[in-house]
Parts: structure tokens; C-alpha cells; sequence
């Protein structure tokens, strides 16, 4: 059973989130530090596991978005870093704290709870004051010819085609009725040694059109799989204002073969903006693990792609197929 520090920190947790304005937000991520320890009203630390029964974790995305998880009630925040100090942010309260590789401690807003936060050596990344240059600007030419002659370690799992989902979770004034939306989407990825380009599709556009265009670039991240990064790009025909930094060992569906997460803002030319999140498999991947798989710590309980048992899960049923430019040309 929860102690009485738990619920008052998730009573704060579920009062404190709103929608959050435009800010400075850092290019690249820091991946995900599972909670390890809590201090309620100045208490002793207590093991993280002692007061919650599900998922407690932070994660720290690109484009300064990230997840606070708290017994699997997973709620979007905003993070900076400046000097080993830590910033989040929900809605107008806010919280500070340290970080450095490997752990965070930090307050929580107007509690007087505090957390720590840890992972392995080997999940480690570099902080953003700490990151090269080539980290934060990377962007191949998107007119280039990619191909898959990639270095194992990088083209083995990334390049091909994939499928999946994407969603809308803010959106400015203007764009408010977009919030909440969801699609069934395709990619395609290309790599050329550490390069490469990705383009995505959705049920919404027609043949010929893209939702989503980026050059990316490949680095180390927290497994063999490496990191995709991009410094910008488009997304429904808006600009990408912070790139993205995909790492399929620190995301919220890192327990899911072969799932990825790439999460950005799209702002438009008169200042209309969206956050998106993009949920990929492989193409001929089946979901059913993530249909009956542990799903409390990822922002949404029902993983599925909107249409995948009306439309990919039947596809896929009548045999090997390739897949399609368009979701037009697939009916």
C-alpha cells in the first residue's frame, strides 16, 4: 500500500499539469534515469520500490520534452540543464535539481519531497554543455542517395521500412483541434555509414506527399543500436525547431523489440506550433506483445496503431507484402 508521502507527491504530479508555452529547449536528449529513492518531509531516503508498485522514471527526450513516471502514471514535463543544475517544468510550477551522467536528485515543485534518479555507466550520455559540436548540428543533405551499404552496428537495425503510429499531444491556441490526434503512419529509412534520411507518411496524405522529412545522423547511444539524431526537417510542412534524438535504450518503449520513439515540435510560419510523438516497428513486425504487454509506463495504455486490426494486421494475414508509397495505393 502507498504511504502518505506517495499520494501527496502524486496529487501534485496530476495538479501542476497544463499545457506548456514555447521556451529554449535543449537539441539532444539524456535518456531515461529509473527512480531509485524518495525523501518525504525530510525524512530518510526510502527505496523507490517501498512506496510505489509500478514504474517510477524520468526521461529526458529531445527538444527539452520528457516523461515524469510515477507508479506508471506517465505525464509529459519540460527539462533544462545548465551547469549540473536541472530544470522541469509543468505548466507555470516548476522544479530544481542536480544531474550529472549517471543520476538526478531533485525537489518536486512546492512538496517538500525530494527524488533520486539513476542509471548504469553503460546507459550514460553526455550532457548537452559537454556534447560535440557534429552531436548538435548534424544534417545530411536530404537530396542525397542514401543507400544500406552502413556500418552493421548502425544500417542492421535502422534502415528499411518501418510502421506504426503517430500523435499530436499539444498544440498551440490555433491548432488546439489537433491535440489527441492520431494516425497510422510509414517510414522509410536510409543509411550510408553514419548518415541517412528518414521519411514518413500517414493515412492522411496522398501519394507523393511526406508527413515528416529529416536528414539524420547516427552516434553511440545507451546499446549496440547506436542513437539517430536530426537537427531539422519538416513535419506536416512546418519546421522541426529542435530536430530529435531517437535512442531505442532510454524511451518509454524500450521494453518492446524493436520500438522506437521519435518525439519533436513543429512550429509554422506564423508561429503556430504541435508537439508529435512518432511510435515505429519494423514493417511486418506484428504488435500483439504490445497489445498484451505491460504498457503503465509508456504516456498511453493502448499502444496499438488506430488501424491496425482494420487494415496492417489483415494485410499482413494474407502473406509476405511489401510496404506501400501511400496508404492510397494499399486500398
Amino acid at each position: 500500500m502507498r504511504k502518505a508521502g506517495a499520494w501527496l507527491l502524486a496529487a501534485v504530479l496530476s495538479l501542476t499539469l497544463c499545457a506548456c508555452g514555447q521556451k529554449a529547449r535543449p537539441t539532444v536528449g539524456l535518456g531515461r534515469f529509473s527512480g531509485e529513492q524518495v525523501s518525504v518531509y525530510g525524512g530518510d531516503w526510502q527505496p523507490v520500490s517501498e512506496v510505489y508498485s509500478g514504474p517510477t522514471y524520468l526521461a529526458l527526450n529531445a527538444g527539452g520534452e520528457g516523461v515524469f513516471c510515477v507508479d506508471g502514471e506517465a505525464a509529459e514535463v519540460d527539462w533544462a540543464t545548465s551547469g549540473g543544475e536541472l530544470t522541469l517544468t509543468m505548466g507555470s510550477a516548476r522544479c530544481e535539481g542536480t544531474i550529472d551522467a549517471n543520476t538526478i536528485e531533485i525537489g518536486f515543485f512546492d512538496a517538500d519531497i525530494r527524488m533520486k534518479f539513476s542509471r548504469p555507466d553503460s546507459a550514460a550520455l553526455l550532457l548537452p554543455d559537454s556534447l560535440p559540436k557534429q552531436a548538435q548540428d548534424a544534417a545530411p543533405d536530404e537530396n542525397a542517395e542514401p543507400d544500406t551499404d552502413a556500418a552493421p552496428d548502425y544500417a542492421a537495425y535502422w534502415a528499411g521500412d518501418w510502421y506504426g503510429w503517430h500523435v499530436i499531444t499539444d498544440a498551440s491556441e490555433e491548432l488546439q483541434y489537433l491535440e489527441d490526434t492520431a494516425w497510422d503512419a510509414c517510414a522509410r529509412i536510409r543509411v550510408r555509414d553514419d548518415a541517412g534520411t528518414l521519411t514518413v507518411w500517414d493515412t492522411e496524405t496522398g501519394p507523393g506527399e511526406l508527413l515528416l522529412r529529416t536528414g539524420v545522423a547516427f552516434f553511440p547511444g545507451t546499446t549496440g543500436n547506436g542513437c539517430m539524431t536530426a537537427a531539422s526537417g519538416t513535419y506536416l510542412d512546418c519546421d522541426l525547431t529542435d530536430g530529435f534524438q531517437c535512442d531505442p535504450g532510454a524511451s518509454e518503449v524500450q521494453k518492446f523489440d524493436h520500438m522506437i520513439l521519435i518525439s519533436g515540435r513543429a512550429e509554422d510560419e506564423n508561429g503556430g506550433w504541435v508537439r508529435f510523438r512518432l511510435y515505429l516497428r519494423p514493417w511486418g513486425m506484428e504488435w500483439e506483445d504490445v497489445r498484451t504487454g505491460d504498457t503503465s509506463g509508456c504516456l498511453y495504455r493502448n499502444m496499438l496503431p488506430p488501424d491496425y486490426d482494420s487494415w496492417y494486421a489483415p494485410l499482413l494475414a494474407q502473406g509476405p507484402a511489401d510496404m506501400p508509397d501511400s496508404f492510397e495505393s494499399a486500398e
